[in-house]
Parts: structure tokens; C-alpha cells; sequence
């Protein structure tokens, strides 16, 4: 069992959270399952690169790579604590350590949202709820949180508060060693404070960015920067850089088989392009295309029965930025390549 300052220790360690998704019809659920790859040598990655932001980028994270981390969901309704998180309909666990320690989880169509953690010697319940990510998420949208929760463990008691800022700020193309993929990116800024029967026991910084691809569960690339302070550690810093390398359900099927999709034909284009949708059933779709300047040169809607081709003659040659809403709650994005 954890003693209490050993967990308080490793709760500065930041929160990651890789199985959030930026639509409700992508949205995490149990028996999701993802194993990540960490880059094993940074030296040659330009890491200023990878926090640009803005529209129309390209990002590279690749190298040899070593085994990373393994998280999944499961269904926490059996479980005594679920008591403690009345609006939980999930947790996220350690695939490696699946009995050690719950991050409970409450996903519904507003987003994916945070309710505390849960291990056999100390538990979180977060007074306000934390928001992972809204649905749907956008370029250009920021989202924040502020909480706290009490912990107590035996006759010792402490506070950990915590806030973010979040900001859906660049969009393009990101490589990693599984492929390319047209992505949003996603800079959060995390900032932690832990006190012990009042006394400062330290804090940690948490600079995260995310990148997003259509129609996957959770971010495909994380780079992190962190700092963190300790009575007992000193000042550590560390940074990270870790990419998706297999994502499947528990049962066996593959998310590629039940996750929608949106393709651009034809692309390249000239004068005409047209979206194909697939894998889900929809009423609406309201389209959006922005430049490279992150400036929206063309919005429209449609409905599934009367799906146009659109026109394109009269934008620049270059590379647009193609969101679809469908009935206000699912995003899908690709990138167009206007010749």
C-alpha cells in the first residue's frame, strides 16, 4: 500500500489522459483499449517545431522507439467505490497494473470529464468537475479548469488544487512511426499544488501538447514538458514525447471498423470537391474550410440526401482545412490540397 506521501508525490507527476476524444461519437467507452510507444533519444528532434502553432503546419515525431505505456477503459458499475463518483460511467486504468490505481471518468455529450482517482490507499474526488476535453472540440477553442479535492489518510490530511488552460490552437499534418495523419493540435497548460495539514509540499508545471486525427480515439502523438517540486525531490524536469502504435476494443474488433470517416474526392482537387461520409448516420453536416492563414474562406451545410459537390475554383492553391459537424455533436476533419 501506498503511504500518503508517496501517492501526494506522485500525483505532481501530472495527468495525462490519453484515451479522450474530441467528438461524442468518438468518445471513449469500455473495453476501448491503446498501446503508446515513447521515442527513446530526442537529440535531432527540433521540440520548438512541435509547439508551433497555427493552421496548415507539419509536425514529425519520429525514431526508434521503445514500449510504452498501455491504458484501456473498463465498466466500474461492480465495483464498491462507485459510490463515490455517482456520475462515473468509466474508468481508465493501467493495463500493465490493472488493479492499482482507477481514474474515474464521467463521458457523456458535452465531453469527457475527470470526477477523481481512485487506488486501494487514497482516494480523489474532485469538488467541480475536471473537463479532459469538450464536445465537439474546435480550432481555436479554448477550454479551462479550476478544482481541488481534500484527501485524507489516517490522522493526515492535504489538499491538491489544480488548473488549466487548454487551447485547440494549430492544425496540419503529423507523422509519426505509424503514418501520417491530418490532425488538430491541442497546447494545455497545467499547473498543480499540493499542501499537507497546510504545510506547501510541492507543485508541478505540465506544458502537454496533443495532436488529434479523424475518427481515432484519443490523441495519436504527446509531447510534454514538466517540472516538478518537492520537499523530498528537489526540482526534476523531464520531457516526453510518445505516440499511438495499436489501438483495438477488448473484444477483438478494431476501431477502424466502427469509427466514422470522412474523405475529400477528389483530392488533390481544382475545381470541385465533394466529402464522402461513412460510418455513422447523420440528419446535418455544416462544413467549414480555412486557409493556411487560419481564416475561414468557405462554410456551408448539407443534408445526407442532397450532398453537392462543391466549388473551389476561385480559392488559391494550397492546402484547406476541411471540418464537418454532424448534427452539432460529431467532428470530422481532413485536408484538401487545392491545385
Amino acid at each position: 500500500m501506498k503511504s500518503f506521501f508517496t501517492f501526494l508525490a506522485l500525483s505532481l507527476c501530472g495527468i495525462t489522459f490519453s484515451q479522450i476524444s474530441y467528438t461524442s461519437a468518438n468518445a471513449p467507452k469500455p473495453g476501448h483499449k491503446s498501446e503508446y510507444k515513447f521515442l527513446e533519444n530526442l537529440q535531432g528532434i527540433d521540440l520548438n517545431a512541435l509547439t508551433q502553432a497555427g493552421s496548415d503546419k507539419t509536425w514529425n515525431v519520429t525514431g526508434p522507439d521503445v514500449d510504452g505505456y498501455n491504458e484501456g477503459f473498463i465498466s466500474i458499475d461492480a465495483y464498491p467505490f462507485k459510490n463515490l463518483f455517482p456520475t462515473a460511467n468509466m474508468a481508465s486504468i493501467d493495463l500493465d497494473e490493472p488493479d492499482t490505481s482507477f481514474t474515474m471518468v464521467e463521458v457523456n455529450s458535452n465531453g469527457v470529464y475527470w470526477l477523481g482517482s481512485y487506488d486501494t490507499s487514497t482516494t480523489i474526488v474532485w469538488k467541480d468537475k475536471y473537463i479532459f476535453v469538450p464536445f465537439p472540440l474546435n480550432f481555436g477553442q479554448n477550454f479551462q479548469n479550476g478544482t481541488e479535492a481534500d484527501v485524507t489518510q489516517g490522522t493526515t490530511t492535504g489538499k491538491i488544487e489544480i488548473q488549466s488552460n487548454a487551447n485547440a490552437d494549430g492544425c496540419g499534418m503529423l507523422t509519426t512511426n505509424e503514418g501520417t495523419y491530418p490532425v488538430l493540435k491541442v497546447k494545455t497548460k497545467q499547473i498543480t499544488e499540493i499542501t499537507v495539514s497546510g504545510i506547501p509540499f510541492g507543485s508541478s508545471t505540465f506544458e502537454y501538447h496533443h495532436w488529434y486525427a479523424s475518427g481515432i480515439v484519443g490523441p495519436v502523438a504527446e509531447f510534454t514538458i514538466s517540472e516538478t517540486e518537492s520537499i523530498f525531490t528537489g526540482i526534476e524536469n523531464d520531457t516526453t514525447i510518445r505516440f499511438l502504435h495499436k489501438q483495438e476494443l477488448v473484444a477483438g474488433e478494431t476501431i477502424e471498423k466502427i469509427i466514422p470517416k470522412l474523405n475529400l474526392t477528389p483530392n488533390p482537387a481544382t475545381d470541385f470537391f465533394q466529402m464522402e461520409i461513412n460510418g455513422i448516420d447523420y440528419d446535418q453536416a455544416v462544413y467549414t474550410l480555412i486557409n493556411s492563414e487560419g481564416k475561414t474562406v468557405d462554410s456551408g451545410n448539407f443534408n445526407r440526401n442532397q450532398n453537392q459537390p462543391i466549388a473551389i475554383q476561385n480559392l488559391s492553391a494550397g492546402n484547406y482545412f476541411v471540418q464537418v459537424i454532424l448534427d452539432k455533436k460529431t467532428l470530422l476533419f481532413d485536408i484538401l490540397h487545392k491545385q
